[in-house]
């Protein structure tokens, strides 16, 4: 019985980890892609965050669910969502205009977006079925498994891109999350039980405390505002070094992933004092520190003096760490 939880313990993370993949994936590489067909900076930065707003809009709007069953099937939905249509996503590859590209990739991005929410939303309610008196455990390991999946995102789609191009960073990681999916459904154990009152749905939560409580309400707002600019961000960003410093796709992949070893190694940190109930105060730091890190693009006359390479490997290093106060103080939320 205790290899079946830890088996199915695993399908979780492995699902958590690929919906993260598929968060940071595109922000390096789309751009690249986008302005082979011309495409403005605003209009690649909305593209690029649409993921990031559908998923947070769907987690606010999904009903209640109480069966671990149902969450189960949401789950697998979730994940064989977000491999189709990452598949979909880098076959835009051959759209034979700018407004084909456009619609399709915008369209694509958007149904990404709702199937992450879909594993967002019911990983932590299943792991918490499977082990219910290890919730700290379980907190640990998941937020773990999205400082990884943001690691492996921008250096597996750059490795995948020189290799093969565009079509190639997207289509392999979706195939993949298929296969990993089907498994996860054929051997994913699932105790059959109602999820008491502390593990249903994130949306339920937040809807019902709404009303009564402002913390909730200034996170899921900083939620949606900072995930927005978050990918507003990172796909000018990858735009900007591409079109005015000529970084290839490896270069950019590498500094994106420097990055997220920061965010990976920031969570850890910031869990503690999050733990301790100082997250409405690091929250506002957060925030801050947040939008200072993006001003560090008003200075781009510095680079010449250190090397372009090492002064966005700072910039980045920055951003990671700022990205890893936002996130830690808004899941603890």
């Amino acid at each position: 019985m205790a290899f079946k939880e830890y088996l199915a313990f695993g399908c979780c993370c492995v699902l958590y980890v690929y919906e993260h993949i598929n968060r940071s994936l595109s922000p390096p590489l789309f751009p690249i892609e986008a302005s082979v067909f011309g495409l403005s900076p605003l209009i690649t930065g909305i593209i690029t965050a649409m993921y990031n707003i559908t998923s947070i809009m769907t987690l606010l709007l999904m009903p209640r669910i109480t069966s671990i069953e149902k969450q189960k099937t949401y789950l697998i939905m979730g994940g064989l969502i977000l491999g189709v249509f990452l598949c979909i996503f880098g076959l835009t590859d051959y759209s034979p205009n700018a407004v084909v590209f456009i619609l399709t990739s915008l369209s694509s991005r958007m149904i990404i977006g709702v199937g992450g929410a879909l594993v967002v939303a019911c990983v932590y309610p299943i792991a918490s079925s499977i082990f219910p008196e290890k919730h700290t455990l379980i907190t640990s390991a998941l937020q773990g498994c999205i400082g990884l999946g943001f690691i492996l995102g921008p250096a597996i789609g750059g490795l995948l891109y020189a290799i093969g191009g565009y079509m190639v960073a997207f289509t392999i990681p979706g195939f993949i999350g298929i296969v990993l999916t089907i498994i996860s459904f054929l051997i994913l154990f699932v105790p059959t039980l109602h999820l008491s009152d502390d593990t249903k749905s994130i949306s339920h939560y937040a809807i019902t405390k709404f009303a009564n409580n402002f913390h909730i309400i200034a996170s899921s707002l900083a939620a949606l505002i900072l995930s927005s600019q978050m990918g507003l961000r990172d796909s000018a960003f990858s735009a900007y070094l591409f079109n005015i410093y000529n970084f290839n796709s490896a270069t950019t992949a590498f500094l994106f992933t420097a990055r997220s070893i920061m965010f990976f190694l920031g969570t850890l940190v910031n869990s503690i004092p999050v733990s301790r109930g100082y997250s409405p105060h690091m929250l506002c730091f957060s925030i801050i520190l947040y939008f200072s890190s993006s001003l560090t693009y008003f200075y781009p006359e510095v680079a010449p003096e250190i090397g372009s390479k090492g002064y966005f490997l700072f910039v980045l290093v920055l951003h990671g760490i700022a990205d890893s106060f936002v996130y830690a103080c808004i899941r603890d939320s």
